[in-house]
């Protein structure tokens, strides 16, 4: 009885392990936002207490691009040009183009100290830039901190266990 206990115990603490973990930051705006020239700002937020980064991404849905527009992400005041999103001379293309930007090693440890994902828009070619953003999904994989809730547990059912021996011991004598 006792070593199936602890078998028990043993394969519970094994299931509380730390796993790996996604986070997504979704911004949907409602209605979608019209991108007429200048720099258009928009902001990803999350958590930097969760966990060390491994990996993160932008995910962007844009439609009506009329020119070549570069997308800019700034972590911690550092705007760096992550992609360009293909538009045509031919104006007026309203379908709906979805971009996935990795945003690479390089920012990841500003990522992490920041907790916040800044990215405009500028067109290429002039200061006119014509898009309607539609939405965007901040993702960052990241292991998590580890918790004392296993060691918790653990030590939890070994008072339990204790008390059990204590009481077999009791009804022996």
């Amino acid at each position: 009885m006792f070593r199936q206990s602890l078998v028990a115990i043993a394969f519970a603490g094994a299931a509380l392990s730390a796993q790996a973990v996604v986070f997504t930051d979704v911004y949907d705006p409602d209605p979608d936002i019209s991108v007429n020239g200048g720099w258009i700002y928009f902001e990803h937020n999350f958590d930097t207490t969760l966990g060390v980064i491994d990996s993160a991404s932008l995910e962007m849905s844009v439609s009506d691009i009329d020119w070549d527009t570069d997308v800019l992400v700034s972590v911690g005041n550092n705007w760096e040009t992550v992609g360009v999103l293909d538009g045509t001379t031919w104006a007026w293309d309203t379908s709906t183009y979805t971009y996935d930007f990795d945003l690479g090693t390089s920012m990841l440890q500003e990522l992490a100290s920041t907790g916040s994902l800044q990215f405009a828009f500028q067109e290429s070619f002039s200061s006119i830039t014509t898009a309607v953003y539609e939405a965007s999904t901040l993702t960052v994989n990241y292991t998590p901190n580890s918790v004392p809730e296993p060691a918790s547990l653990a030590l939890f059912g070994l008072g339990l266990a204790g008390l059990g021996l204590a009481r077999r011991r009791k009804y022996q004598a």
